[in-house]
């Protein structure tokens, strides 16, 4: 298993009120985590589409569960509570507000064609949530939407073969901490550039504002998700410092968007506690790490890194 889960979705224990979530630093002891087991998703992985799906390899998925729910024990041996995202997901798809957020997020005319949007729609909102949750990670093919409605009168889908993706699966759901990262007491629920993970960030907006565990408990949100559009942040590029700093590398994956580094620094102090006090924002080209990066902190940079 990678280490990013670890570091992924990991949040302070406490009562499920505003303040409670937080991150102020890659180290200390972690007290909450968000990790995905591997599931159906990985199952669809095949050398004729690992590639599209950003995997350099077909996995041997039996052995890939059984090693994270070794993790995950070990986790929870130490005194960490687990959160599965698929037992998230499952929870908030049982909010009506949720589930219509979801598919309206992920079914588009401009994708799949005005004649086919509605039944599409309908197919998926009349799946009992299990079935819904399954399918919104794990993907589903044309001959499974079918079995389930008749083929709709639309190009988009006739052009597809019978095991061709209508939606396509999320393995990369197993790195938890791309397309959400904690960043203090705040989270950002970050626009994926690639677009083999593009339709995680709404789970994931879901999520954090309709689970149970989230929903009333008042943290700040500091970006866009979905409408972020093309100012994309992968989770993976973000280094909380700590003391009121914040790394933000620049990629291939991550832009150097004033409209995200403004998230962070805008919030009003109200909101904030010292952890999350964001002074300047400095865009630092093969700084004293060797790479590009935005510095969230005080205005001068610090002389050891």
């Amino acid at each position: 298993m990678t280490g990013s889960p670890f570091r992924a979705g990991s949040f302070s224990a406490g009562s499920f009120s505003a303040g409670s979530f937080r991150v102020d630093s890659e180290v200390g002891r972690l007290r909450q985590v968000i990790l995905h087991r591997p599931g159906t998703e990985m199952l669809r992985l095949t050398p004729g589409n690992k590639d599209r799906l950003l995997f350099d390899d077909v996995l041997w998925v039996h052995r890939a569960q059984q090693e994270h729910d070794r993790f995950a024990e070990v986790l929870r041996e130490q005194g960490v509570t687990v959160h599965l995202f698929a037992d998230l997901l499952r929870n908030t798809l049982e909010v009506p507000e949720a589930r219509r957020h979801v598919l309206d997020r992920i079914f588009d005319e401009r994708v799949y064609g005005p004649m086919a949007i509605d039944a599409l729609r309908n197919a998926f909102d009349a799946l009992e949530t299990d079935e819904l949750t399954d399918h919104l990670v794990g993907g589903i093919t044309k001959r499974e939407l079918l079995d389930r409605v008749a083929e709709p009168r639309s190009i988009v889908l006739h052009a597809l073969g019978p095991d061709d993706f209508v939606l396509e699966p999320l393995p990369n759901h197993l790195y938890t901490r791309d397309a959400s990262a904690w960043i203090g007491t705040g989270v950002s629920v970050n626009s994926m550039r690639k677009i083999a993970r593009m339709r995680e960030t709404a789970n994931y907006e879901a999520v954090y504002r309709w689970h149970p565990l989230f929903a009333e408990a008042g943290f700040p949100h500091w970006s866009d998700g979905v409408d972020d559009g093309v100012a994309t942040t992968e989770g993976g590029d973000i280094l909380v410092v700590g003391n009121g700093a914040v790394l933000v590398g620049l990629s291939e994956r991550t832009t150097p968007a004033e409209r995200r580094s403004s998230g962070v620094t805008s919030t009003p102090s109200s909101n904030r506690s010292s952890a999350d006090t964001f002074t300047g924002v400095v865009w630092v080209r093969n700084g004293p790490i060797g790479i590009d990066f935005l510095w969230l902190g005080p205005r001068s940079l610090p002389s050891r890194m």
